[in-house]
């Protein structure tokens, strides 16, 4: 079977047939496929493996602690579900025929379900006909199907609706200056701008160009630094702005997923890269053995070759830390961070 045919089949599942592109697109990227021969067992009574299996070709055999049976296949009503679902499994299941099963974790799926339901209501609930956000939804749902926002609660994100206040901007006006102390996160709701640095002999260079749902400003509140660059609008526009107090509460607590120097020493030896983002030199000077380094301005450019989906990030303070988890997860990494940084160790 092709996998063309996979995908296919995967959209008739239940609840996989509930997600939209995006969605779906998450579930394809962590998915397993494996066949199984005639008479082999698939899962075992009594198991707690945290993983939902669904049949995409062939017959199976579902057996009880009494020994009754029952036979699936995968185009019959219960070939729709994932078989022996319960944890610990009530049943323990053997191919009857060749068959084909697609595998994902519990707790991804039931987190991409729930996104996916919830980011729905989330929009229809915040712009009802008298909202002031009713007039344009799209820079909301472009906003939601990032990969950030998928990493955080549902709840969170109808909060962080209702906490933004609207900014009324000018072609040409600057937004953030470089240097400056980041005081809010930016959502362009309509217009587009310019993302611009200044280095140190006074030239500029453009960084990027943004526009509608695109963010801007999180560096400085996830690293607690001044800001990096300026933002300059290209027309005339509105901006959605976050406070740093609602910003780090509703954003940043759910992203920074920290972790102590004995578990990311564990994780390397499982085969997930340490990245020391943190300059050449400072890196040379001592750092954790058999980590990497990429410093935190080229991390934008180098992330896409990183061919890890996990990924622990490490600096002096762990400050250059928050801020590049932000960036990673942006990209679709499962970011962590050590605590405390490198100066809390002996390294």
């Amino acid at each position: 079977m092709s996998e063309i045919n996979y995908t296919e089949i995967l959209k008739t599942k239940i609840p996989l047939n509930s997600l939209g592109s995006d969605g779906f697109a998450k579930l394809l990227n962590k998915i397993n496929i494996d066949r199984y021969s005639p008479g082999r067992t698939i899962c075992n009574r009594g198991e707690i493996d945290g993983l939902s299996n669904f049949l995409i070709s062939g017959e199976v055999e579902l057996i009880d602690d009494n020994n009754n049976s029952q036979k699936i296949t995968a185009d019959d009503s219960k070939g729709r579900f994932a078989f022996a679902q319960s944890q610990p499994r009530k049943f323990s299941v053997i191919a009857l025929t060749e068959v084909v099963i697609a595998t994902i974790a519990n707790d991804f799926l039931d987190i991409l379900v729930t996104w996916e339901q919830s980011s729905g209501m989330v929009v229809e609930e915040i712009s009802p006909e008298n909202s002031m956000l009713a007039d344009d939804s799209d820079w909301m749902t472009k906003m939601l199907h990032s990969n950030i926002f998928f990493k955080v609660p549902p709840a969170n994100i109808q909060a962080i609706f209702n906490r933004m206040t609207p900014v009324y901007v000018s072609e040409g006006e600057t937004v953030i200056n470089q240097g400056e102390q980041g005081d809010y996160y930016y959502i362009i709701k309509r217009g587009k701008a310019e993302v611009i640095r200044c280095d140190n002999s006074g030239a500029e260079y453009i960084l990027a160009q943004i526009e509608s749902g695109s963010g801007f400003g999180e560096e400085a509140l996830m690293s607690d630094t001044k800001r990096n660059a300026s933002v300059k609008m290209l027309s005339s526009g509105e901006l959605m702005a976050l406070g740093k107090n609602d910003f780090e509460q509703l954003l940043k607590e759910p992203l920074i997923k920290k972790v102590t120097y004995e578990k990311a020493l564990q994780m390397k030896s499982e085969g997930i890269k340490i990245v020391d983002v943190r300059l050449k030199e400072e890196y040379e000077n001592n750092h954790i053995p058999g980590s990497i380094n990429i410093p935190m301005p080229l991390l934008r450019l180098k992330a896409k070759d990183i061919d890890d989906a996990s990924i622990v990030v490490c600096c002096d303070t762990g400050s250059r830390s928050s801020a590049a988890s932000y960036i990673l997860s942006e990209d679709g990494f499962d970011v962590y961070v050590l605590d405390g940084g490198i100066t809390s160790l002996s390294v």
